[in-house]
């Protein structure tokens, strides 16, 4: 083909929308949470990144997931048109922000502490208020724990990555921390931490619920229903439980 006439194709394609429809990528934000979303070397891995993967796939879209801190990354989707957010808790302080498209993961969630520490005994969440407990800015437990009146900087201290409380934990900058069993498990060998220092405490209850796939309420509700059904046929056909089964069982 003669240089002219490949630009004049191109010219006409570009022209009727082809190309820029093929060159969309959408972006779905995460944080780290290992096993369920890692970043290693540069490139999003994991169960939940993996699920989210094959729904674009399945609605014939592309897809780029970026691991970010949980603040940026909530407060982006909140903001923002068309950008996605997994996994995220359903609940009132983010109902209206978000546009909820499907459940992804169920959550179960403890306090933990150090086995040593004889004096920390949590049989329930108002027990907690006792101590100091490590937080991630804006999640789902920071929220929670707010509303049953917890206060940063008198039982709580948050950071970025849940993996700092498990440092801190370990160094008795904390005396609690909020994991799953696999999170957890996955986190304590990756830090090259003693499992059997650890101990489980009481379960956070009202936060052991399935997890979502979300996006903001400007987004496009054509895209939105789009990427549900997508996640629906997955769920339908057994795909789901193909790449999320071994993430369930993690959780119990």
């Amino acid at each position: 083909m003669k240089y002219g006439s490949m630009l004049l194709l191109l010219a006409i394609l570009s022209h009727s929308g082809f190309l820029a429809a093929e060159e969309k990528t959408y972006t779905a934000l995460t944080e780290p949470w290992p096993p369920y979303q890692t970043y290693v070397d540069g490139k999003a891995g994991g169960y939940n990144v993996e699920f989210i993967r094959a729904i674009f796939k399945r609605a014939g879209l592309k897809v780029k997931v970026e691991v970010l801190p949980w603040a940026r990354s909530l407060t982006t989707t909140q903001q923002e048109k068309n950008i996605f957010l997994f996994v995220v808790t359903r609940n009132e302080k983010r109902e209206k922000s978000l546009i909820w498209i499907d459940t992804i993961l169920p959550y179960t969630p403890y306090f933990w502490k150090l086995k040593s520490r004889k004096d920390v005994l949590v049989n329930n969440v108002q027990d907690a208020k006792k101590y100091m407990v490590g937080v991630v800015t804006l999640d789902a437990v920071t929220q929670y724990l707010e509303k049953q009146n917890f206060e940063i900087h008198k039982n709580m201290t948050a950071v970025t990555y849940n993996v700092i409380n498990l440092r801190k934990l370990f160094k008795g900058r904390v005396d609690l921390i909020t994991y799953d069993i696999g999170g957890l498990a996955i986190q304590l060998k990756a830090e090259n931490l003693d499992p059997a220092l650890i101990e489980r405490q009481a379960m956070i209850k009202d936060l052991a619920v399935n997890l979502w796939l979300t996006t903001g309420s400007k987004s496009d509700p054509e895209l939105v229903a789009k990427i549900r059904q997508a996640s629906k046929s997955l769920k339908e056909d057994g795909s789901y439980d193909r790449i999320m089964g071994p993430a369930i069982k993690l959780m119990y």
